[in-house]
């Protein structure tokens, strides 16, 4: 296999760093909103801090709003009806999304069994590894 099939770089990156870093700070209150939902970590010595991350859900919204213009922005105008474009366009988004979804479930346990000295739910475990929750209810992890 030569190197020309691995590379994975379908499309000139058009940066928009404040898009970004904005992105980057909505993961960031997602993850203390669900921290805060599924385990009960408070911060109520800072009034202001709970409130905003108890509003963790719009910073979800505005995460996926954002995500989506972002793909549109620099995706548009790609020929998806190639197929080895569309087959390098997917394994892109996989191999950047799911090495730092695994990282955070690896932080996310590790954290759960410092902190609140808890053991490890097997089954919930499974179902985050195997990222099934977002495609069956049955599965779901967030309690919805």
């Amino acid at each position: 296999m030569s190197n020309e099939n691995l590379n994975l770089s379908i499309a000139k990156y058009k940066k928009i760093g404040a898009l970004n870093v904005l992105k980057f700070a909505l993961v960031f209150i997602i993850f203390l909103f669900h921290w805060r939902i599924h385990y009960g970590v408070a911060y109520p010595n800072v009034f202001f801090l709970d409130k905003f991350i108890l509003a963790g859900a719009f910073a979800m919204s505005g995460f996926f709003i954002l995500s989506g213009f972002l793909l549109y922005y620099i995706y548009s105008g790609k020929d998806f009806s190639d197929f080895d474009y569309l087959k390098k366009f997917y394994l892109k988004r996989i191999f950047k999304i799911l090495p730092p979804y695994y990282v955070l479930i690896f932080i996310m346990y590790i954290l759960y069994g410092l902190i609140l000295h808890q053991s490890v739910n097997w089954s919930v475990l499974l179902v985050s590894i195997i990222p099934i929750q977002a495609f069956c209810r049955i599965f779901s992890v967030n309690g919805s």
